[in-house]
C-alpha cells in the first residue's frame, strides 16, 4: 500500500507541475504596468490599426518597463500628453507602425568623423524601429541602455521588436547633449528653456519635441511633416481626453 500510495502521489505532483507549466506558457504575456495603464492593448490597436505584426503590444510594454518614467512622470495630464506625443511621432516616422526600416535610405548614415562610435565594417545605420533611430553615433550611444550591441549589429533593431521599441524609448528619454533636452523632459515639465532657447523661439510644448527629433528639416519654417505630427498629436490627445497644451509647432523656432 505504501508503494502504491507513493506512486500515486508522485504522479499527481508530476501532473500538477505539467499543468502549471502549460498555464504559464499559454497565458504568458508581459504584465502591463506603468504606461500600460494609459496605452492599453485595445487603445494600442486603435492608435495603430495598420501596424506591422512585428510591432506587438507585448514588445512595447516589455520595452516600456525598462524605461519606467515614460508615461508615469509629471501630472496626470502630462502623462497623457507624453503618450500622445510619442505616438504622434511614431505615426509620422513609420506610417503608424507599418514600416520597420527606412524606405529608400539616401546613405549608410555613417559619420566617419565620430571616433567614439565608429561604424562597423559593412554596416549601415539608416532608420530602424518606431522612431527610426539613425546614424552610428545614435546606435552607439544607445548600446548600454538597450542592452545589445546595435553598433556592431544594427540589423537586430529590425529583428527584435522589444529591442526596436527600446531604441525609440532610449531616444525619447535621453538628452542628446547638455544643451538639448529629451522629449520626455519637455513633455513632463522637467525642462526650463535657457535665455538662448527663449531668444531662439524654443519653448516647452509639443513643438519642441519636433525640433529635437527632426528640427534641422522641419523647424524654423512652415513644414508639411511638422504639421502632420501636430495633427496626429491633437488627434491622440482628443482620444485620451486631454488638452494638447500650447506651443505645438516649431515654425518660429531655430533648429539645434
Amino acid at each position: 500500500m505504501r508503494t502504491s500510495s507513493s506512486s500515486s502521489s508522485g504522479n499527481l505532483a508530476s501532473l500538477m507541475l505539467v499543468l502549471a507549466f502549460v498555464v504559464l506558457q499559454t497565458g504568458a504575456s508581459v504584465q502591463a504596468q506603468g504606461v500600460g495603464n494609459i496605452l492599453t492593448s485595445s487603445l494600442f490597436t486603435t492608435f495603430f490599426p495598420n501596424a506591422n505584426s512585428f510591432y506587438t503590444y507585448d514588445s512595447f510594454i516589455a520595452a516600456a518597463n525598462a524605461y519606467p518614467s515614460f508615461g508615469t512622470a509629471g501630472t496626470s495630464d502630462q502623462q497623457l500628453q507624453e503618450v500622445a506625443a510619442f505616438c504622434a511621432h511614431v505615426t509620422q516616422e513609420t506610417g503608424g507602425l507599418q514600416y520597420i526600416n527606412e524606405i529608400n535610405p539616401g546613405s549608410n548614415y555613417c559619420d566617419s568623423s565620430n571616433t567614439q562610435y565608429p561604424c562597423a565594417p559593412g554596416q549601415s545605420y539608416y532608420g530602424r524601429g518606431p522612431l527610426q533611430i539613425s546614424w552610428n553615433y545614435n546606435y552607439g550611444a544607445a548600446v548600454g541602455s538597450v542592452g545589445y550591441d546595435i553598433l556592431s549589429d544594427p540589423n537586430q533593431v529590425a529583428n527584435d521588436p522589444t529591442l526596436s521599441f527600446k531604441t525609440a524609448l532610449w531616444f525619447w528619454t535621453t538628452p542628446s547633449s547638455a544643451t538639448e533636452p529629451s522629449c520626455h523632459d519637455v513633455m513632463v515639465g522637467n525642462w526650463t528653456p535657457s535665455s538662448t532657447d527663449v531668444a531662439d523661439g524654443r519653448e516647452p510644448g509639443f513643438g519642441e519635441t519636433i525640433n529635437i527629433i527632426n528640427g534641422g528639416i522641419e523647424c524654423g519654417q512652415a513644414n508639411t511633416a511638422a504639421s502632420n505630427r501636430i495633427t496626429y498629436y491633437q488627434n491622440f490627445c482628443s482620444q485620451l481626453n486631454v488638452s494638447p497644451g500650447s506651443n505645438l509647432d516649431c515654425a518660429s523656432a531655430t533648429p539645434y
